[in-house]
């Protein structure tokens, strides 16, 4: 066999540009040439599509002026609510406050009533027992003195109040009805209101003009005062 050939490595670069009138330089120059415009179309289409996405400066600020009135215009909503609420509080604590003072207005009045009538109530009947006063005492000047024991035809009577208090006096057989009950008057039972009654058998003198004798009260007689 015949000895084998060494294998040649391929060359680095285009034969045909290496026997070009500019050679292998020329070649590289056109290459570097090539990549730095296909970058720059790159560049360009990148900023183009750059340019599409992003909204106009004009947008932008009108979108920055929206947000900023819509902002304004909800601070705005609020401070009225708040405004609107606090006057709502406002009215009601001067509706409360209102009825309040009037209710205080119409207790002191009701009050200043309710003294006033007892005041009068007070000064009557004051008036009244100043009354009674007077007509007991009127009562008591016009009965007659009371007459001693051992006068002929004189009666011990006794009358029991309805309190259980007792009075007693002497009294002539001529003396009537109605004296007898100026005396019960007199200490404190009106005949307007009471009558005078025998309590065995039991009768009420009625008749004021009737004496003592003909009644036939001729010994010491217990007498009941009664409410009427």
């Amino acid at each position: 066999m015949g000895k084998a050939l060494p294998t040649v490595a391929p060359l680095p670069f285009d034969p045909a540009e290496f026997h070009g009138l500019d050679g292998p330089a020329a070649a590289d120059k056109r290459t570097r040439l090539s990549l730095e415009g296909e970058d720059a179309d790159l560049d360009a289409a990148i900023a183009s599509s750059l340019q599409d996405c992003m909204p106009p400066s004009g947008c932008v600020d009108d979108e920055v002026s929206r947000g900023a009135r819509r902002q304004r215009s909800d601070v705005r909503s609020e401070t009225s609510n708040i405004h609107a609420y606090t006057d709502s509080i406002r009215r009601t604590q001067e509706i409360e406050f209102q009825q309040s003072l009037e209710e205080d207005q119409m207790k002191e009045r009701l009050l200043a009533a309710e003294e006033e009538r007892i005041a009068l109530q007070r000064a009557l009947e004051m008036s009244e027992e100043e009354e009674r006063q007077r007509i007991r005492r009127n009562k008591e000047a016009e009965l007659a003195s009371e007459p001693s024991s051992n006068e002929p035809g004189v009666v011990q009577l006794a009358l029991r109040f309805p309190d259980g208090a007792r009075r007693s006096r002497f009294f002539r057989g001529t003396d009537t009805v109605q004296t007898v009950m100026d005396f019960m008057h007199i200490h404190g039972a009106d005949p307007c209101q009471h009558t005078i009654a025998l309590s065995f058998p039991r009768r009420v003198l009625s008749d004021p003009s009737q004496t003592l004798a003909a009644i036939g009260i001729e010994q010491q007689t217990v007498l009941v005062v009664e409410p009427k």
